[in-house]
């Protein structure tokens, strides 16, 4: 690499260079402009040659479950040099050791104030600086103000705790702060928009203030701030109601107030913002009715997340044609019954939607499934929605319609559509189990709950088809026969409830069992769902880790011969 002397563009990233410093010959390189060394696991300091260098980035992702060490830096020494920086990414670079973060800023300035050393340099020609999950504390904020030409700051995931009011009066250019997941206790939101006004940031694009321990009402000036693209507060202590002044934010794309203590109606105001495509109200504690008025405008609205509050659509909205096409849908706990949301079919484009717990009890159009073709995720549980559970050709991931009123036979599966997790518990649906299990799928069954319904027959003698499954509770059914042999070939079973049934004989095969149990199908183990386990009388919910649950329930059976467990 020591020949290639124009090599402008330079990208090691993703690598595992075991920690060693980074090569003293990248200094050579004097013409490179871009340089990203982000989680390649080098160490060491960047050489201050690189005078020409535009986008330096550096970020290292930290993950607790990998135990990988952050990227540590004792000085900012070697960033003076870099007088042509644009874009600096450093997130995930430890900098809670740094001792020089703060100096008197000596002759490059037009005032003596204390300035971010090594930053100094570049100070006004910074336009982006990421310096997320570094460990630095509020007193950094206070440094940055001479970073005059700055449109995108990232300090989230820090050690920031203390006000704010006066950490950006000179960053008028300033488009996107990213401030989530720090901990400004006992700081009301109010004060933050009064410092944002007072700051001259009146112009602010993207605000992220999520998980951050802000307190108190949405400031009714927060309408003020008329350039917001995108607003996300969720998982904060924000309480009271949602100011109607939301409704002049016009140039609102994303707005995010989920998992707060919200209450009251949704204003009409929201209705006015024409130009949103995310809307996350989830898990407050919003009460009312929502008629046509606060969906009037809502043209470019692609995902609706309402999920956790007492909310009602009134079913007057029966033949209701929104002017939208969602794509994800979460409607947990609210009011559309008791009729079966006809204007649901109008989202032909859905891949996530979550009507459960939603008090309707009618029964479910023929057509329903015809109308999404890309439906991934589907949860209609805990409602009572009765009849027949027609064959389903969108292909699913995730189906729950438990605790509803289906009968008649399981539903018949396409190869296309059976999903990795499948939920049927607490109905009424009857005869055999062949049908829904001769089905093949690529993917593979990982979850499948049939418990508390009519089931009867033998259970059939092909569970080597699904080398996945990892949850099966098949408990409270009128199954009979004797138990297949090929269960024993599913080595990633985790949980197996049949208790209560009337199976008479177990067979001597021996089963395959793991010391470590390493199922997941998602990279997210909440994309698992739930699933409802009895042991000895009590019964408990598996949500969040429910691939780990390891448990085998025979109980209240007649079984005899010999259970054989590998060693």
């Amino acid at each position: 690499m020591l020949h290639l002397k124009q090599l402008k563009h330079l990208d090691l990233s993703n690598n595992d260079f075991g920690g060693i410093k980074i090569p003293g010959f990248i200094g050579s390189l004097k013409n490179l402009r871009y340089l990203n060394l982000s989680r390649s696991r080098f160490g060491g300091t960047i050489p201050p040659q690189l005078s020409e260098l535009r986008i330096l980035s550096l970020g290292n992702f930290y993950s607790a479950f990998m135990e990988e060490e952050l990227t540590s830096m004792r000085n900012m020494h070697w960033l003076s040099s870099l007088h042509r920086l644009h874009h600096l990414d450093m997130s995930g670079v430890d900098l809670s050791k740094v001792t020089d973060w703060l100096q008197p800023s000596g002759n490059n300035f037009m005032d003596s104030s204390l300035v971010l050393k090594g930053l100094s340099s570049v100070g006004r020609n910074l336009i982006s600086l990421d310096i997320s999950f570094c460990g630095i504390s509020t007193s950094v904020l206070d440094a940055l103000h001479n970073l005059t030409s700055l449109l995108s700051l990232d300090l989230s995931r820090n050690e920031l705790t203390k006000t704010i009011s006066k950490s950006f009066a000179n960053l008028c250019n300033l488009r996107r702060i990213n401030l989530e997941e720090n901990y400004f206790s006992n700081i009301s939101l109010t004060s933050v928009v009064e410092s944002f006004f007072e700051c001259k940031l009146p112009r602010l694009e993207s605000l992220y203030l999520g998980s951050s321990r802000l307190s108190g009402q949405l400031p009714y000036e927060i309408g003020g701030l008329t350039y917001l693209v995108d607003l996300q507060l969720g998982n904060n202590g924000l309480v009271g109601m949602i100011p109607d002044s939301v409704g002049r934010l016009s140039s609102l794309e994303t707005l995010g107030l989920s998992d707060n203590q919200l209450k009251g109606s949704l204003p009409d105001g929201v209705g006015q913002l024409s130009k949103l495509v995310v809307l996350d109200i989830s898990n407050n504690l919003l009460t009312g009715v929502l008629t046509k008025s606060h969906f009037v405008k809502l043209v470019r609205l692609k995902i609706l997340m309402g999920s956790g509050n007492n909310l009602t659509l009134r079913s007057r909205l029966a033949n209701w044609i929104p002017s939208f096409r969602l794509l994800m849908l979460a409607l947990n706990s609210w009011d559309l019954g008791p009729q079966f949301p006809s204007w649901l079919q109008v989202h032909m484009d859905l891949i996530y939607l979550d009507i459960s717990n939603a008090r309707i009890s009618s029964t479910m159009p023929d057509s329903f499934w015809r109308s999404f073709p890309n439906l991934s995720y589907l949860d209609m549980s805990q409602n009572h929605i009765h009849g027949i559970l027609p064959g389903i050709l969108a292909p699913l991931e995730v189906l729950d319609v438990s605790s509803n009123e289906f009968g008649g036979p399981l539903p018949q599966l396409s190869n296309s559509s059976l999903p990795l997790i499948l939920d049927l518990s607490n109905n009424s649906f009857s005869g055999s189990l062949r049908h829904l299990l001769c089905a093949k799928s690529e993917k593979g069954l990982a979850v499948l709950n049939l418990a508390n319904n009519h089931l009867s027959g033998v259970i059939p003698d092909f569970w080597q088809k699904w080398p996945r499954l990892s949850f099966l509770n098949m408990e409270n059914n009128n199954l009979s026969g004797t138990i297949p042999t090929t269960l024993g070939s599913l080595s990633s079973l985790g949980s197996l409830n049949i208790c209560f049934t009337n199976f008479v004989f177990l067979t001597g095969k021996e089963t395959n069992s793991k010391d470590e149990f390493n199922f997941s199908p998602y990279e997210d183990m909440d994309a698992l769902g739930s699933a409802s386990l009895v042991i000895k009388g009590r019964e408990d919910t598996y949500s969040t880790i429910l691939g780990l649950v390891m448990a085998l329930d025979l109980s209240c059976n007649n079984f005899s011969g010999q259970i054989l467990i590998n060693s």
